[in-house]
């Protein structure tokens, strides 16, 4: 990561910085999508309104680079078991590429 940064001309300053996250979070940071042991992170928890219901929201639309870039990562997750499909699923949200 930190040569990957070296690179794409990251200043001094930022090279410490990265550096120092890098070392200080490095049980919880991947390079890439892949077998291996899980982040040690409390599990996200949920609590939806009571009695709230779900609302239909329209799809995003995306460019074919994007949506093929978002058909890799979702086939990536879904291979490592981090995701699987669900036609039963009440609550969802749309993909947002960040």
């Amino acid at each position: 990561m930190l040569d990957r940064a070296k690179k794409n001309d990251i200043s001094d300053q930022g090279l410490q910085e990265l550096r120092k996250l890098t070392t200080e979070f490095d049980d919880v940071l991947r390079l890439r999508l892949g077998p291996g042991p899980p982040a040690k992170i409390d599990p996200m928890k949920l609590d939806p309104i009571e009695n709230a219901r779900p609302v239909r929201a329209k799809q995003r639309r995306y460019p074919p680079e994007k949506r093929a870039f978002m058909q890799r990562v979702v086939s990536k997750l879904e291979q490592y078991g981090f995701i699987k499909k669900t036609t039963e699923a009440q609550w969802i949200a749309a993909p947002l590429i960040v």
